[in-house]
């Protein structure tokens, strides 16, 4: 039986590393000769087309177990592999780099982290945490490693309710972030990814998002750390202990992957696996985006699509390139990313000026081929540019300028105090509104805190109370098998 027990072992064991080599390979005849180790639903999704093999002369992409996924480059903006990243999916924890790069940009590292009884209580029972008590304190520094390395989510919502005057406002800045970003495809509720329905990202956004988080130079540090360690807080005398979850910095593991410099991980029910990889060859630096994958694929699915940008991109340099007309300088060390196949001369470039009536010199050069952007470079422009694009525009609103403005009507003063009592008025109505409503928020949120936290104690209490009931048990049966234990002793014939 046992020599049964091992010989199973061992095939399931083989049958597992055989899915993370040849299953995973991304190739079409390959997929369909594994067609058994992948369920009916993960091979529609990898047979969903991939928007980038639809460009001209564009090398043909790997198929994915991700319903959206996207590489970028990071400098240049170009967008090298592209299915679906226009499309509304839940992030789960990779939300948890957007608040990494609110919290970065408008705080210290050496700030305060407090946590109250609302960033615990909200946790249910499989949450990802690092068992933070309330009342606790801890640098915003190891508060972040808590929250990127060991997704901790009472620690994401603690940094939301310290930084930016508020939980709140903190998610509202988060919004604000995105929109500065671009994003077009992204609304946020909450600082950790717990699922909300109304908290959704593209994967286009997000590899902006994840771009912009990646100029800090703190949070490249994290998010490359194995290990931290939190020292010995004001309520706990011990450390906290915990590690990396991107399995693909793990050097003599499986996933492996050297050029992946970094990243975050996330899963929820709804969202599936995401993930958000950091990728550096020495000559392109990328990030990808994998969201709600289907199935264990989504490091094997990175590596794949990162192997075919490095196998099948370049980068060309734009110093000593012939500059559209208008373009006074552009910045240092920009460049663009297109297939190895195309030249510069067959890009095409698009100039939008900061500001059209030449106010400000500043502008971005999008450089495209094929529809598809290849980069992207913030530039200053000629004064020749504005003369030849704002022609009439300027000597318009000079002769408006020298026309004599006189008013249509004028206002006595009496009026003008009636008015202001009004605005008054209105403003003070405004104010006792959103007080009200600020008010009946609060009493709403401490409702669903307190309702949180007598399921939470009414769970508690059923599995002391269960705890309590197997010991009885045990004890029952221990008694039952010594009584009858001593019955059959006494039984024993004398001698």
């Amino acid at each position: 039986m046992k020599l049964r027990y091992r010989l199973a072992a061992f095939l399931l064991a083989a049958g597992l590393v055989f899915s993370n080599t040849a299953v995973y390979e991304v190739c079409a005849a390959e997929v369909e000769g594994a067609a058994a180790a992948v369920t009916d639903e993960e091979k529609a999704v990898y047979e969903m087309p991939v928007e980038s093999n639809a460009l001209k002369n564009w090398p043909e992409g790997p198929g994915i177990f991700a319903e959206s996924g996207i590489i970028m480059d990071m400098n240049s903006g170009a967008i090298l592999y592209a299915k679906n990243i226009d499309e509304k999916e839940f992030p789960a924890s990779i939300t948890k780099i957007m608040t990494a790069l609110v919290a970065l940009e408008n705080s210290e590292l050496t700030d305060k982290v407090h946590f109250t009884e609302e960033s615990v209580a909200f946790l249910e029972y499989g949450d990802a945490s690092i068992g933070m008590q309330p009342g606790e304190e801890i640098t915003m520094e190891d508060a972040l490693y808590g929250m990127l390395l060991a997704s901790a989510n009472e620690v994401s919502y603690a940094i939301a309710d310290t930084v930016g005057n508020g939980y709140d406002n903190f998610i509202r800045m988060m919004n604000e972030k995105a929109e500065e970003l671009g994003c077009t495809n992204t609304h946020f509720t909450n600082p950790h990814g717990l699922h909300d329905e109304e908290h959704y990202v593209s994967a286009r956004d997000m590899a902006l998002i994840a771009a912009a988080a990646f100029q800090h130079e703190e949070f490249r540090k994290i998010t490359n750390t194995y290990e931290h360690r939190i020292p010995p807080t004001n309520l706990v005398n011990e450390e906290r202990v915990f590690q990396q979850y991107h399995q693909m910095l793990y050097d003599g593991t499986d996933t492996f992957y050297e050029p992946c410099v970094g990243g975050k991980t996330g899963y929820t029910d709804q969202a599936l696996s995401t993930l958000v990889s950091y990728l550096d060859n020495g000559e392109l630096q990328l990030v990808s985006v994998n969201l709600k994958t289907h199935g264990v694929h989504v490091y094997p699915d990175t590596k794949n699509m990162a192997e075919y940008v490095f196998n099948n991109f370049k980068k060309i340099p734009l110093e000593g390139k012939d500059l559209p007309k208008g373009v006074k300088e552009t910045e240092e060390d920009t460049y663009i990313v297109v297939p190895k196949n195309v030249e510069f001369q067959d890009v095409k470039a698009e100039i939008v000026p900061e500001d059209k009536r030449g106010k400000s010199k500043k502008g971005t050069l999008t450089y495209t081929y094929d529809g598809q952007t290849v980069g992207v470079s913030e530039v200053v422009l000629k004064d020749s540019y504005f003369q030849t694009n704002t022609a009439g525009t300027k000597t318009e609103k000079n002769e408006t300028d020298q026309k004599e403005q006189k008013p249509l009507f004028t206002v006595s003063p009496k009026v003008k105090m009636i008015i202001g009592i009004v605005v008054s008025v209105i403003i003070a109505m405004g104010l006792i509104f959103c007080a009200l409503v600020y008010r009946k928020r609060q009493r709403r949120r401490q409702r669903r805190l307190m309702e949180q936290r007598r399921r939470r104690q009414r769970k508690e209490k059923q599995m002391r109370q269960s705890q309590v009931q197997t010991r009885r048990n045990q004890q029952y049966q221990k008694q039952k098998d010594h009584t009858d234990k001593r019955n059959k002793d006494y039984r024993l014939p004398r001698r």
